[in-house]
């Protein structure tokens, strides 16, 4: 069976920052990559292929293509197949919770029609439990954004020191708040700047706080989504104020 993706290059470009879907990654992945083999039917079109002096693509003794090996001498898998891969993946991953079923849950591009129906791996494991999908688009969260909380510890002389320490660096949409929105909220300095949008994040806490880009940021709130609580968080936050106090 195929896969033309890791686990590592989908999580980054679904930008899924836990572990909770590895179960789905770890079927949807060899599905999607079987499926779209199986689209092209001939397997050296899943490849980069060697080319001679003049730009000719160079065949075996069987006539067939031969394709680029890298360093531990297996094919390279052609960039476009790659990208087909990355696409479909996201695709299924978007639509595959309440999206999904409100829209019907499999979405059957060209390379997943031998799948069609739920008949296949692809079709069985789009009912794999695992963490849930946000409603907020992959490409939206498009922000690194570091989590710190303060923590404070004791000396040999019983001295306190209270320091702010790395919790997680998680993918985000921050939107800075329009000259309306500002207005409208009849705050003073402390008044909510941006919001910051994550995937939900069980024990994230109102005492901790955002960086990004060097900015530093105070959570004003904690608004989970509307439809279950745990796909999203929006947190309004104000810029540089109390350090996050």
């Amino acid at each position: 069976m195929h896969s033309f993706v890791t686990p590592d290059d989908a999580r980054e470009q679904l930008r899924i920052d836990s572990d909770a879907d590895d179960r789905w990654l770890a079927i949807w992945i060899p599905a999607v990559s079987t499926s779209i083999a199986a689209w092209l039917k001939q397997e050296w079109r899943l490849y980069l292929l060697q080319r001679d002096a003049v730009g000719e693509v160079v065949l075996d003794d069987a006539g067939v293509p031969v394709p680029v090996e890298d360093d531990a001498g297996k094919p390279i898998v052609h960039p476009a197949v790659v990208a087909a891969t990355l696409l479909e993946l996201a695709s299924q991953y978007r639509y595959r919770e309440r999206r999904g079923r409100q829209r019907g849950a499999f979405r059957c591009r060209p390379w997943l029609r031998p799948f069609q129906g739920g008949n296949g791996a692809a079709g069985r494991a789009a009912s794999v439990d695992g963490g849930l999908m946000s409603n907020v688009p992959a490409g939206d969260l498009r922000h690194r954004v570091l989590i710190q909380q303060q923590v404070t510890t004791r000396d040999d002389d019983g001295v306190q020191t209270t320091n702010w320490v790395d919790v997680a660096t998680v993918w985000a949409s921050v939107e800075p708040l329009s000259a309306r929105e500002f207005i409208q909220s009849g705050q003073t300095q402390a008044a909510v700047t941006a919001r910051i949008t994550i995937r939900y994040r069980a024990g994230l806490l109102p005492s901790m706080r955002l960086v990004h880009r060097g900015q530093t940021y105070n959570i004003a709130g904690l608004l989970p989504d509307k439809a279950s609580g745990l796909e999203y968080i929006t947190i309004p936050v104000s810029a540089g104020v109390n350090d996050g106090r």
